[in-house]
C-alpha cells in the first residue's frame, strides 16, 4: 500500500467519425479516491546515550504507509534541550524518499574539553511535508561528559611584598589557575602557614 492521494482522469472527445458531429468541446473528469491511509510520521533515535567525543546517534523519522510523494520532516530543538548548539551538529531536515518507510540524519556530539554535567538534546518534529505528526513526537539524547576534573595550582605576583608601603608594594595577588576549563564553579579554600600571623 503506498498512499499517493486523489487522482484525476480528463476524458474528451477526440474523434465522433463520419455519423456524428462533436457537439461542441466534451470534456469531463473523473476522480480517483485513494482508499489508502495517509502517511502518518513517528521519531525515533537508536540510541539515548552517547559520548561527547564524537558520538553519534541516529535520528530517524518513520512512516506508516509509504507514500507515492517525497516526505519532508523538519527538525527543531526543543527549548529544554541542556546542551549548547556548539557541543552537537544535526542536520534540521528528514528526507523520506517516494515509495519509502523511512529517513535519518546523525547527531553528533562535539568534544567542548571542559568538564561539566551530562548535556540533554531534545528533538521535536517542527513540520512535515506531504504527510502528518503522529501526536507530538520527540526524542532525547544524553551527550556524556568524557573530561577529567581540572587540576589546580597557585600562582603568586610577587613573593617579595613590604610591610610598610614606605618601602615598596605591600600587596600580591595569589591566583587559582585550572588545568583545563570547567562548567562546574570552581572553589578554592586556600591556607596559611609560616612565621607571618594573620591580622
Amino acid at each position: 500500500e503506498i498512499y499517493e492521494g486523489n487522482k484525476t482522469v480528463i476524458v474528451e472527445v477526440e474523434n465522433t467519425g463520419p455519423c456524428a458531429v462533436k457537439a461542441g468541446a466534451q470534456r469531463k473528469s473523473i476522480t480517483i479516491v485513494d482508499n489508502d491511509p495517509p502517511p502518518v510520521v513517528t521519531l525515533s533515535a537508536d540510541s539515548s546515550h552517547i559520548s561527547e567525543d564524537g558520538g553519534i546517534a541516529i535520528i530517524q523519522a518513520t512512516t506508516n504507509p509509504a507514500s507515492g510523494k517525497e516526505i519532508i520532516v523538519t527538525l527543531a530543538i526543543n527549548a529544554s534541550s541542556t546542551a549548547p548548539s556548539t557541543d552537537f551538529i544535526l542536520p534540521l531536515t528528514i528526507i523520506i524518499p517516494a515509495g519509502a518507510t523511512e529517513g535519518s540524519v546523525p547527531l553528533t556530539a562535539v568534544d567542548n574539553k571542559s568538564d561539566g554535567p551530562t548535556e540533554t538534546v531534545v528533538v521535536d518534529i517542527a513540520s512535515v511535508t506531504h504527510a502528518t505528526e503522529s501526536g507530538s513526537q520527540q526524542v532525547r539524547v544524553s551527550i556524556e561528559d568524557d573530561d577529567l576534573p581540572p587540576t589546580v595550582t597557585l600562582s603568586v605576583g610577587s613573593a617579595r611584598i613590604h610591610e610598610d608601603a614606605a618601602f615598596g608594594e605591600t600587596t600580591t595577588v595569589v591566583a587559582a589557575i585550572l588545568s583545563n576549563p570547567s562548567r562546574f564553579d570552581t572553589m578554592v579554600t586556600l591556607a596559611t602557614d609560616g612565621t607571618a600571623t594573620h591580622t
